[in-house]
């Protein structure tokens, strides 16, 4: 790394403890973004089925048919208005209402890539 950054006094060297301090936040950033995508597996529980994979083995070829069209819907709108919430066709004696089976949800975690964020605009700061 190396280089030179802006002091009280003029530029100044970076001393190996800054190289080491900026890499470590780096690290830091990266495994807060890596840690903040999370997959779940079972019913839907995100708001996007466009985050939601049904399972073939879980689930009928009716709920991966109304799946596609509710990601199809979502992309458009900006809203599922099916919203089955997390249910199957055979719940409760088929009185829920019907869902996309079960499958995995890709969840991202919003406060972890903010401070991600924070911490690379940070890093951004110091460099020289």
């Amino acid at each position: 790394m190396g280089g030179l950054v802006e002091s009280g006094m003029g530029e100044r060297p970076v001393s190996e403890r800054e190289d080491e301090a900026l890499e470590e936040l780096r690290e830091i950033a990266r495994q807060l973004r890596s840690d903040a995508d999370q997959s779940v597996y079972g019913f839907i529980c995100v708001e996007d089925p466009n985050d939601f994979s049904p399972d073939p083995e879980c689930s009928t070829d009716e709920e991966r048919e109304r799946h596609r069209a509710a990601c199809e819907q979502f992309k458009k709108t900006g809203k599922d208005s099916t919203a089955p919430g997390a249910h199957c066709a055979f719940m409760n004696g088929g009185k829920e209402p019907p869902g996309y089976g079960m499958g995995m949800n890709s969840i991202q975690d919003e406060e972890k890539l903010d401070w991600a964020d924070r911490i690379e605009r940070c890093i951004a700061r110091l460099e020289p």
